[in-house]
């Protein structure tokens, strides 16, 4: 016996699915839907496309399915915007009565083995364990997720963008192969961004992008900050460097105007009790009560 939520969840689901198909060449949606639902049923596997294929009972088409699957990295970018127009329609709602449109963006690496898995590296390992690994050998992606608030479940995300770090060591090994530029993982958050704002303009409310501390620099707020309805919200050492805005001079002298004022003394700011207040959160699955400071004096 099907509930209705479970019914709910089954068609919107074959309604993704169905759409993403629809932007694929007709010699690859023979076998797109069939590798979709195997990488759904081997996700506590190896995550590796031959699991998939296993999973799905395709093991005696693999060749072939092996020769056109790169089509489908191709047509990346139009599967992120279908996606995420079917997000929209069936979650406009819920977007519409939120305070904010929240965008949490960081970057996350997937662990990979052996050493011909192309665009593979050393990453900083988030995850060290019990083995206190700093590095972990796989891809980094940079990833884009939408996060709603569900009345029974708290925040809910749903990936609504990603794009492939590739260090310049790995994009050497493969120039002959690609034709693809190094970028940093600031600049993909930054292009990423500036694609998926456009989406949310018809609701008109403020969009806030939600980054690590890694995200903290002029290469990101700056670009960021010159987005409309965008505010973006990140973490900052206390020993960070930031200064004021320098006061316009009333007369231009000689030589080029300060770019930065007065350092700001962030330590003196975190120790005084003004602009903490203490608010109920959700992590994970319990409530606590964090302490956080909403504004600069």
């Amino acid at each position: 016996m099907i509930l209705h939520g479970q019914q709910t969840a089954l068609e919107l689901f074959q309604t993704i699915a169905e759409r993403l198909n629809s932007k694929l060449k007709t010699r690859i949606k023979t076998f797109f839907l069939p590798l979709l639902l195997g990488a759904l049923l081997a996700l506590a596997r190896r995550r590796t496309v031959t699991t998939w294929l296993r999973a799905a009972g395709l093991s005696e088409d693999y060749r072939r399915i092996f020769y056109h699957l790169p089509g489908v990295g191709r047509k990346s970018q139009e599967l992120f915007d279908a996606m995420l127009q079917c997000i929209l329609e069936h979650l406009g709602e819920a977007i519409a009565s939120a305070s904010s449109i929240q965008i949490v963006l960081d970057d996350s690496p997937t662990k990979r083995y052996g050493k011909q898995v192309e665009g593979a590296g050393y990453h900083h390992n988030p995850t060290p364990g019990k083995t206190d690994a700093t590095l972990c050998f796989g891809h980094s992606w940079v990833v884009a997720t939408l996060v709603l608030t569900h009345p029974l479940f708290g925040e809910v995300s749903f990936p609504i963008a990603a794009e492939l770090y590739l260090r310049k060591t790995e994009i050497d090994k493969l120039q002959a192969k690609y034709h693809r530029t190094f970028k940093t993982k600031t600049t993909i958050a930054v292009e990423m961004i500036k694609r998926l704002v456009p989406q949310f303009k018809d609701f008109g409310k403020t969009i806030e992008i939600i980054v690590d501390g890694g995200y903290a620099k002029e290469t990101v707020l700056l670009p960021l900050g010159k987005l409309q309805g965008v505010r973006t919200i990140t973490r900052l050492r206390r020993d960070a460097a930031l200064f004021e805005i320098p006061p316009k001079p009333l007369k231009r002298g000689r030589g080029r105007p300060k770019m930065y004022g007065n350092r700001m003394d962030l330590k003196s700011m975190v120790e005084s009790s003004d602009g903490w207040q203490w608010f109920e959160c959700q992590q994970h699955v319990h409530r606590r009560c964090r302490l956080v400071r909403l504004q600069f004096p």
